[in-house]
Parts: C-alpha cells; sequence; structure tokens
C-alpha cells in the first residue's frame, strides 16, 4: 500500500486556496493541478508498505496524536522545487502553526520508520498544489500577492492511501487520530 500521513485541509480552506491560485492556473495549463478536495497538509510520505504493517502504523499514529494538541494553522508564501524535466512540485508552505506542524511531522518520521519513511518534498509540512511544475509556475507562486489569510484549526492526522492512476492520485483515508487524544 502507498501510505502518507497529513494533516486533512477543511473544505472551505481548499476553496480559499483554488480561489486564489486562479489566475495561475489559467496561465499554467499545462501543470497538473491538484483539485481542491484533494487538498491535504503533508507530514511523512511512508511509499509502499507492507500490508501487515498497516495496524501496528495506526497505533503509532494514535499515539503520537494523543502527545499533541491541535493547533492553528496558517498557509504562507508558495514555494516548489523545479527539475529540469518539467516535472516539480509546487506548494504553499506553512506560517502559522509551522513550529508545530515540523516538531509533528519529525515525531511521526521518527516513529514511522517503515517503508519508505521520509518528510515531503521541500523537507517541511506544505500543501502541495500543483505537480509537472515550471520554474516560471513556481517563481509566480512566490510572488501571488498574500492576500486574505488562509487558516484553520487542525485536530486530527490522517493516514492515506494514494492509488496512482489517469489522471492523478486518488486519495484513500484510512485511518483517522485525533490529537490530544
Amino acid at each position: 500500500m502507498r501510505l502518507f500521513v497529513a494533516l486533512p485541509v477543511p473544505v472551505d480552506v481548499a476553496r480559499a486556496c483554488a480561489d486564489r491560485l486562479g489566475s495561475l492556473t489559467e496561465r499554467h495549463p499545462g501543470a497538473r493541478w491538484i483539485p481542491a478536495e484533494h487538498l491535504h497538509l503533508t507530514l511523512v510520505f511512508l511509499g509502499e508498505v507492507p500490508v501487515e504493517r498497516v495496524t501496528g502504523i495506526i497505533a503509532i499514529l494514535d499515539e503520537v496524536a494523543a502527545e499533541y494538541s491541535p493547533f492553528e494553522v496558517g498557509l504562507a508564501a508558495g514555494a516548489g522545487r523545479a527539475r529540469r524535466d518539467g516535472n516539480g512540485v509546487a506548494w504553499l508552505s506553512v506560517g502559522r502553526g509551522g513550529l508545530e506542524a515540523t516538531a509533528l511531522a519529525n515525531t511521526l518520521h521518527v516513529r514511522l520508520a517503515v517503508g519508505d519513511a521520509r518528510p515531503p518534498a521541500g523537507d517541511r509540512p506544505h500543501v502541495t498544489v500543483a505537480r509537472r511544475a515550471s520554474r516560471g509556475l513556481i517563481d509566480e507562486l512566490g510572488r501571488l500577492p498574500s492576500g486574505p489569510a488562509i487558516a484553520w484549526r487542525t485536530d486530527r492526522l490522517i493516514l492515506f492511501r494514494s492509488h496512482l492512476g489517469p489522471p492523478g492520485a486518488r486519495y484513500e483515508r484510512i485511518h483517522e487520530a485525533m490529537l490530544g487524544g
């Protein structure tokens, strides 16, 4: 199973992200934009994990979640990692709540030493907004005016399974662990 751990992005926040990115999506149609309903704040990517390990992963998620309280998350500047082959990634970084999200991601990374466990691309928690991102798209994303705050109170971790295929990844919720128990 291809797994990752993330904080969910509420529907209203996802819509606000899509609204803010609207002009970019029109100017960069070659990018593969993540649909608003699939936005999430990636903490740890586990990669391919044997099915028999999932029960243990769920137990660790519950344990770690109980150690952290819910917190405010605010999205900040856009950034990304361009690649020469055009398969770059563009994301929105975390401003408010960044320390908490990073501490949570680091704890998960250490305790979930299974499969291909590693921090997300960009090495910090973030919300991926586009794949196949060009250098131009990433530069424009970094220059977008900040506008009204895109923020929410996060209260749970989610273990997602990623199903790859056309037209893009489909995410299945495997388990939710409430922060603060």
